[in-house]
């Protein structure tokens, strides 16, 4: 996924209005975006958090539900958890 991360204090012209950014505003880019490709917006507020939070619940629930007593099972676990987060079950 593609994303520009904002100097802080650039992102003023989006929450008003505006619908470009100027390369002075990008502090990194990740991924690779090519020019003009159209991006979404995420604001980062207690509902980001909350969703993260709650990701890394879900991510540390199903990794405990991975006890282990064996060989055998520490496999079995293992692609047990690979599964759910290459599915995007966390």
């Amino acid at each position: 996924m593609n994303k520009l991360i904002l100097k802080e204090g650039r992102e003023r012209s989006l929450l008003h209005g505006h619908h470009w950014l100027f390369s002075g505003a990008v502090q990194r880019v990740e991924g690779n975006p090519q020019p003009g490709t159209i991006a979404e917006q995420e604001t980062v507020d207690e509902a980001f958090f909350a969703r993260r939070i709650q990701t890394a619940v879900q991510l540390r629930e199903s990794l405990s539900s991975c006890r282990l007593n064996s060989l055998s099972s520490t496999a079995s676990c293992s692609s047990r958890c690979l599964r759910r987060r290459s599915s995007g079950v966390l």
